[in-house]
């Protein structure tokens, strides 16, 4: 069997594993097999979103989802591959903030593994499909400086989208957003200071937790993805200096150099 027929299989025996109904279950292996019909020009995508109800973590639950090229493949990475389980044995969270939520997978998943935690989701962009999977959503970008900025529109990668500050593609439709700093937010009450934090933000990762400022030293987990080898030990260097006891590294694609080509994953404790 090639790798991608195995790839493919696994992807199928995930749908089927996870489907709360027999229905459910067919309609989840259609989502994750349609690009291939896709590409061979036998139908399209709709781009509607349609809710399914899966079973998880010993609940059962929905998750509402686009037919497009990446909803389905957020929704494999986030359930499926388990991109942020957290092996290591530590406290689990009081409030989490996922910076960069998207569609709001990781923040169902943390709320459906944890669900003691209050998961704070921060999407300036896909925030209208992400109140559909989270509950506590705030419509804009976290940064090192409250004001305005561009934001890129990927028509093709809803996972893709990136300030402009990090990428100037002149062929990408431009989004202005509200940029605030999380310490700020803190400050003012608008909700706790994170003891967990989750980061997926094209290129933002560092400007993010810098704007956690003071409240740094109560962040006692950090599950984030970099976009170059520059952010990656900047972060790593932060981390240590704070106390952090353990950091996990995994290098993607050591040279990355494309605005959406991920350069790593830290996983990152202090217990």
């Amino acid at each position: 069997m090639s790798t991608k027929a195995r790839l493919h299989l696994e992807k199928l025996r995930f749908a089927w594993h996870v489907g709360a109904s027999f229905a459910d279950r067919l309609r989840l292996c259609w989502l994750l097999s349609k690009h291939i019909a896709v590409n061979r020009g036998l139908t399209r995508h709709s781009r509607e979103a349609e809710e399914y109800r899966i079973r998880y973590a010993g609940k059962e639950t929905s998750v509402v989802l686009r037919d497009n090229l990446t909803d389905g493949l957020i929704f494999q990475d986030v359930f499926g591959i388990e991109c942020y389980a957290f092996r290591a044995q530590v406290q689990p969270p009081k409030c989490l903030v996922d910076a960069g939520a998207n569609i709001g997978m990781a923040s169902l998943y943390f709320s459906l593994r944890h669900p003691e935690a209050t998961v704070h989701s921060f999407e300036p962009v896909e925030h209208v499909m992400c109140r559909r999977n989270a509950r506590h959503v705030h419509p804009h970008a976290l940064g090192k400086e409250p004001g305005q900025l561009h934001i890129l529109i990927d028509p093709l990668n809803s996972g893709g989208h990136r300030l402009t500050i990090y990428d100037q593609d002149s062929t990408l439709e431009r989004l202005e957003v509200k940029v605030e700093r999380l310490d700020h937010l803190i400050d003012s009450g608008g909700l706790p200071a994170p003891d967990w934090m989750k980061i997926d933000a094209e290129g933002a990762e560092c400007d993010i937790l810098e704007g956690l400022g003071r409240h740094l030293s109560a962040l006692r987990v950090l599950l984030a993805e970099t976009q170059s080898r520059a952010n990656h030990e900047w972060i790593v260097e932060r981390l240590r200096s704070s106390g952090f006891a353990r950091i996990d590294e995994h290098i993607l694609h050591p040279d990355a150099s494309q605005p959406h080509e991920s350069y790593s994953i830290i996983h990152a404790h202090r217990d």
